[in-house]
This record gives C-alpha cells, structure tokens and sequence, in this order.
C-alpha cells in the first residue's frame, strides 16, 4: 500500500521535475539535453502522455534548426560563389567577359553594391574605349582621304602641265587650234 502510493508519488513528482527541465531547455533552445531528458522519460514510461508531447516537440525544433542550418549552409555557399564570381570579373581580362559575369552575379544577387559598382565602372571604361577606337577609326579614315586626294590632286596637276606643255609647244609651232584643243580638255 501506502510505500507503493509514495513511491508512486514521487516517480510522478520526479517525472514532473523532469519534464519542466526537458521543457526549459527546450524554451533556452538546448535541444540536446531536453531530448535526453524525455529519452529517459520514455524510457520510464513510454505512454507518458507529456513526456510524448514534448518529445515530439523537441523532435520538430531539432528537425527545424538543422533546416535552418542547411539553409545558412546553402547560403554561406551562394554568397562564396558569387564571391567567387566577381573576384574572377575583377581580374577579368576584358570588359566584355566581366560585364558578363557581374550580370550574372547581379541576376543571382540584384542587390550586389560591390558587382554593382564594379559593373558600372567596367562598363564605363568599356565605353570610353570603344569612344576612343571610334576616334582612331575616323582619324585613320581622314588620313587616308587626305591621302587619296593628294593622290588625284599630284595627277591632275601632272595631266595639267602635259597639257600645259604641248599647249605651248603648239604655240610656238603655231598650230593654235591643237593649242585651243588642249587648253580646253586641260
């Protein structure tokens, strides 16, 4: 009788003592040590209605926090990545492949201030290289105008004293109409 009922009594009260522990250490995020304590728990009673309850709480935070590490795992490795990413733009032989790849990075992380910047800056000096081929191209297109009509103008005026020349030379042999010819074609 009365030992048994004691007994009884205070296996409950140690129970109870265990399970606010358990449930302590649960509210504190020590999932471990709660988990333990409803392990043994079980292990006691393994129809305890509580111990059950908060165990399958435990279990869910457990299975919650390692959810959430695999995230921040998950995240911790795009963040290398694009890390990753725009160290290799930064060293990027030219603008065109690290504007490409910045894009990339800014299409996986828009909110990127340092691929943003670097973006603007490559795609910036990419411009003022393209501005600065643009005014070779037409200073070399002028040069070489300037070529071509020195060129036509030195024959023209070759073809001019020719004519100039025999135009002479018929005057002073007085065939005036092959001179009048000539000082017109000239």
């Amino acid at each position: 009788g009365k030992a048994a009922l004691e007994a009884e009594a205070k296996k409950r009260q140690e129970i109870d003592t265990q399970l606010n522990q358990a449930s302590q250490h649960l509210t504190k995020g020590h999932l471990t040590k709660a988990i333990v304590i409803t392990d043994v728990l079980l292990g006691l009673d393994p129809n305890h209605p509580a111990a059950k309850l908060l165990h399958e709480q435990i279990q869910k935070a457990i299975e919650g926090q390692k959810e959430a590490e695999r995230k921040a795992a998950q995240e911790r490795e795009r963040q290398r990545q694009i890390e990753d990413m725009i160290a290799t733009a930064e060293a990027a032989p030219t603008h065109d492949t690290a504007i490409e790849i910045l894009n990339d990075v800014l299409r996986r992380d828009p909110g990127n201030a340092k691929a943003g910047r670097l973006l603007d800056k490559r795609q910036a000096d990419l411009d003022a290289l393209k501005a600065e081929q643009r005014r070779n191209e037409i200073a070399a297109a002028q040069q070489t105008n300037h070529i071509a009509v020195e060129m036509v103008v030195r024959r023209r005026a070759k073809r001019l004293e020719r004519y100039v020349a025999r135009g002479k030379a018929a005057l002073q042999q007085k065939r005036y109409k092959e001179a009048l010819e000539l000082a017109e074609k000239g």
